[in-house]
């Protein structure tokens, strides 16, 4: 019976192709922000804001490969969870 629970959530080859095409075109953004961390590193708002859109997009692509991951049957890395990947660490010790 549990490997039918574990099939149920598995995710189509479509469904996995979305998700890879959005990591990746995440990680360019990534690496556009870095480029442009590196131009402005004498304007502290504009690296911490860079800095910021860099954390919450690595978290995304992090969840979106667990998902992918989970999703073939792999086991997850981190967490299978938004909150596992998105919220600060002080919000789960209060859960």
């Amino acid at each position: 019976m549990a490997d039918s629970n574990v099939n149920q959530n598995l995710l189509s080859t479509s469904q996995i192709g979305i998700l890879l095409k959005d990591i990746a075109i995440t990680a360019r953004s990534m690496e556009q922000c870095v480029e442009l961390i590196q131009q402005s590193i004498d304007d502290q708002d504009n690296v911490s804001a860079l800095g910021v859109a860099l954390e919450t997009m690595s978290q995304r692509i992090g969840l979106f490969a667990e998902k992918a991951l989970l999703g073939t049957g792999c086991n997850g890395v981190y967490g299978v969870t938004p909150e596992d990947w998105m919220m600060p660490p002080a919000y789960a010790s209060d859960l």
